[in-house]
């Protein structure tokens, strides 16, 4: 009975412990974004920051010639493309009825089917002819100009964040080294996170150049943004691809009249899409870094809930690197086991016990 009791105890403290990390999470969000986003920023440019102090800087002059470089790129990208990304984000009501109108239009012939069912529904419930409120619409223009003030101010503390982390970082790791020995295996889970983050973010905005030049000889408008787009939605699996698909055939249907042409470039998209997440990535990566989808798919709900769309994008970065450190730490594995992908377990196995001598047993 004791015993029972003190497991019952145990799991109401781990509730409780669930729902104050989830509030923690929640309310701190502010301030966790900068910190997660600049720790897997730093990750991604720790090869470039190691090329650019190979020649002769020192950390804090390499990590400032980074950080320029990389304010550079996003000064470009944001004034080049955040007018563009207004306007459709502005115009999506109007957007959203014409795609309907085309839509409808498309489905012509089957004009009839549509009316008959409107009559069944019509007879079997009465109450829908009654007049139905009118839906305010809210000033997106307002929101969105809101929302880019809020990623402007996250990208700057952001990127103030990733000068500190690469410039002070390896001091860091020193002085835990001298004072906790475990905390050398911290080296080898760096090296293996910074792999992954550089390695598939290359592989994303790859495939958002290919996406861009693809849009582009179709004739898209604003085919850069809907590159930017498809990079930063593949950080997003499964759901990435299916949002990034649905938007780009949102805009085809409204900038070409031609039902086929109309047609093919979400089809080119999900094409490359699809080549993306279930050939080069796998090749490239092989099988070390999969995990289990259905603890993807759990903890992109949870983590996007907390956070939004940017906890979308981190949520299977922090996942790898979570796994990568259940991989360094014995009493770890087991939960690393548990969230990783069937072909790519890396735990080992218990060493086999050894046989006893039967004959004393006898």
């Amino acid at each position: 009975m004791h015993r029972f009791f003190r497991r019952a105890q145990l799991f109401c403290l781990g509730i409780i412990a669930f729902v104050a990390l989830n509030c923690a999470a929640y309310f701190a969000a502010p301030v966790l974004i900068p910190i997660v986003l600049a720790l897997l920023a730093s990750f991604v440019l720790r090869p470039l920051h190691k090329k650019v102090s190979s020649l002769g800087l020192g950390d804090g002059w390499a990590s400032l010639v980074v950080i320029l470089l990389i304010s550079g790129a996003l000064a470009w990208g944001f004034y080049g493309l955040v007018q563009p990304a207004r306007n459709w984000i502005s115009k999506m009501p109007d957007n959203i009825k014409l795609v309907e109108k085309k839509v409808r239009g498309y489905l012509r012939p089957m004009k009839e089917i549509q009316m008959a069912a409107q009559q069944v529904e019509n007879i079997t419930n009465p109450e829908s002819l009654d007049g139905r409120a009118p839906v305010k619409e809210s000033s997106v223009a307002s929101s969105v100009v809101l929302a880019t003030g809020s990623l402007v101010k996250t990208a700057a503390v952001a990127l103030l964040l990733v000068l500190f982390f690469l410039a002070f970082g390896s001091e860091l790791f020193h002085s835990l080294t001298r004072q906790w020995e475990g905390a050398r295996k911290l080296g080898s889970i760096g090296d293996s996170i910074s792999q992954y983050m550089a390695t598939i973010t290359v592989i994303n905005f790859t495939l958002g150049a290919a996406q861009a030049l693809a849009l582009w000889a179709m004739g898209m408008p604003n085919p850069l943004l809907w590159g930017l787009m498809a990079a930063l939605l593949t950080y997003i699996p499964y759901v990435g691809a299916m949002v990034g698909t649905l938007i780009v055939a949102g805009v085809s249907l409204i900038s070409f009249d031609s039902p086929n042409h109309a047609l093919l470039v979400p089809a080119v998209y999900a094409i490359l899409v699809s080549l993306e997440g279930g050939l080069i990535t796998p090749i490239i990566l092989g099988k070390r870094f999969k995990i289990n989808p259905l603890v993807i798919s759990i903890f992109l709900l949870w983590l996007g809930w907390l956070w939004g769309i940017i906890g979308a994008l981190v949520a299977v970065p922090i996942l790898v690197m979570f796994k990568v450190v259940c991989e360094q730490f014995e009493f770890l594995q087991p939960l690393g086991a548990i969230i990783c992908h069937e072909d790519s377990c890396t735990v080992a196995a218990a060493p086999p016990q050894e046989k006893s001598d039967l004959r004393t047993t006898q």
